[in-house]
């Protein structure tokens, strides 16, 4: 007769990470191996077992895949705490989720157990190509928690198996070490469904509670009343969505916030930003100098865009460099060459058409600093940060209030940031829900510039059909809007340059005069352009929610705090009268 089978053995394991990551496609992907690019954002929680032999020995692995959006946060507890493992994953192309895996590591060690196993998957590597976070750094951090790394992707099946397997491979290993080894796993006591029916009260039991349950019991209540006073909290924050098309200035208010309403930035989080501006200047002097190359071949006046032949040779040099993957710090040879070719006649007359060029409107700032940029022990200041250009990629979220520490009334805001690419705007729907307030974005200084994304569609336009879209919502029914009209110290340059009517949507405006007294006629001209749309595109019985224009300058601290601080005073007064 062969010998007796081992016992199976089960084990709980949570998945735990920012919403949009991927935690319901890997785990799809594992017990199903099925994938959907329109798989819907998980709610509080789902659950799925998957069997499998592990060494001979039949393991059931119990897969809790929570949810990742923050209004869900404080139920986290309640499916971690017993948990034998904890699956912790990030999105390869936004660092704010890996930033997330590391609160989530802190908040396991101080309320799970202390033993649980971890592992980290660095989700979505089909998407190499847009990658912010460095997989060495990663592998660091995860070295350093003693959980291994995996590179995952759902959508195309890689390394899912093998980080599933590894984790239960450890628990069985850490079952085998100890007390126990592998005798029949009996159910865990803190395994609950969360359901909307009172707990009733345990019978009373004959005997006296040992110290360890008296602890459990402890820890079990401890963590209730956090869940209780995290769901309370919850109840005085109020949700505001920040969106707009690409290059809007969303980032640059996001930015603002956190200098005036919260803590502002630590010189870790300002060095962090040394390798972001110098990608701006190479970006910057890479863009001028292809601009003057194609210029001088297709205008009639080419002359003036041809480029000295040393500063051909310069433009080459910098050219490849802009080609690499990770871009060398600047330094005083490498400044010198920036500042070369930049003073060239040729760039200079380039520089001068930029709005057909896609430069960025930290071009001229970071120029008139590369000496400063490129000294040894640059740390970036806070007007550094604010220039610096990094696309947003995924949702990044912040959480202040605009009248300081006494908070009056409990007022508190929590801001959503969403990338305003074409590419990026999928992920919005899964924010609508439950808002408060929306503040759309709209650089009024972009009437005659394409987009970066599709350079045969005017940015106005496009700002334009989004906001249509966006009031046409049927989830902002009841919402508030704040139309910020950003830009407008761009705007007064331009105005006086290139007329209104360039723009297909603004082409029956009619200057005044030339000066201060043009720039407010064109201003009140866009004004009410918007003012009409959001009438036109909003059905009789939304007319009535709370709209307000704000003129802005995302770089101007002081106009910043004063615009939300206004809007805090417009969403209290409608609380109050409903």
């Amino acid at each position: 007769m062969g010998s007796k089978p081992p016992h199976g053995v089960s084990f709980k394991l949570v998945l735990l990470g920012d919403g949009r990551v991927g935690k319901t496609s890997l785990v799809l992907r594992y017990v199903n191996d099925v994938f959907s690019d329109k798989q819907e954002a998980t709610v509080q929680a789902s659950y799925l077992t998957k069997r499998l032999v592990v060494e001979g020995v039949p393991v059931t692995l119990s897969i809790w895949d929570t949810a990742g959006q923050e209004k869900f946060h404080a139920l986290g507890p309640i499916y971690y705490r017993d948990a034998d493992a904890a699956l912790l994953v990030y999105d390869i192309t936004d660092n704010d989720t890996f930033l997330r895996v590391t609160k989530w590591v802190k908040e396991l060690k101080q309320m799970a157990n202390k033993d649980i196993v971890m592992a980290i998957a660095a989700n979505k590597s089909d998407l190499v190509r847009l990658k912010n976070i460095d997989t060495h750094d990663a592998a660091s951090y995860a070295e350093s928690i003693g959980a291994p790394l995996f590179v995952t992707s759902a959508k195309a099946g890689t390394g899912i198996d093998d980080i599933f397997s590894d984790i239960a491979r450890r628990l069985l290993e850490k079952r085998r070490n100890s007390s126990d080894g592998l005798s029949p796993a009996h159910p865990k006591k803190g395994i609950l469904i969360v359901n909307d029916e009172p707990e009733k009260e345990p019978p009373p039991r004959s005997h006296s509670l040992s110290e360890a349950e008296t602890a459990e019991n402890a820890k079990s209540a401890d963590i209730d009343r956090r869940i209780l006073q995290e769901t309370k909290a919850e109840q005085h924050i109020h949700k505001l969505l920040l969106l707009g098309a690409g290059e809007s200035g969303k980032s640059t208010i996001f930015k603002q916030i956190k200098l005036l309403f919260q803590t502002g930035f630590d010189e870790a989080e300002l060095r962090s930003y040394t390798s972001v501006i110098h990608a701006n200047v190479y970006q910057t002097i890479k863009i001028l100098y292809d601009g003057a190359k194609e210029l001088s071949q297709v205008e009639s006046d080419s002359s003036k865009y041809v480029i000295s032949p040393d500063n051909q040779e310069i433009g080459e040099k910098l050219s490849e460099i802009d080609g690499r993957l990770v871009y060398p710090l600047l330094n005083k040879e490498l400044v010198h060459d920036v500042k070369k070719l930049w003073q060239d006649p040729a760039i200079q007359e380039t520089y001068s058409r930029g709005s057909m060029l896609q430069l960025p409107d930290c071009a001229q700032y970071f120029m008139e600093n590369l000496d400063r940029l490129a000294e040894a022990d640059y740390v970036p200041t806070k007007e550094d940060v604010l220039y610096a250009r990094v696309r947003t990629n995924g949702v990044v979220q912040i959480q202040f209030s605009p009248v300081g520490e006494n908070k009056r009334g409990g007022e508190v805001y929590r801001l959503y940031d969403v990338g305003g690419q074409r590419n990026e705007r999928r992920k919005w729907i899964h924010l609508f829900e439950g808002v408060n307030a929306v503040i759309f974005c709209a650089a009024i200084s972009e009437y005659d510039q394409m987009l970066f994304e599709d350079e045969t569609k005017n940015r106005m336009m496009e700002t334009k059909e989004l906001f249509d879209w966006v009031l046409k919502q049927r989830c902002f029914e009841k919402t508030s809007f704040m139309l910020f009209l950003n830009k407008f110290d761009i705007f007064e340059r331009k105005i006086q340059k290139v007329p209104l009517s360039v723009c297909e949507w603004f082409k029956d405006y009619q200057p005044i005069a030339p000066g201060k007294q043009e720039v407010e006629h064109a201003y009140e001209f866009v004004k009410k352009k918007f003012e009409e749309l959001y009438f036109q595109s909003s059905k009789p019985d939304r007319v009535d929610r709370v709209f307000k224009i704000y003129r802005t300058t995302a770089l101007d601290q002081k106009l910043v705090k004063k615009t939300f601080k206004l809007i805090d005073e417009s969403m209290r007064r409608s609380r109050e009268g409903t």
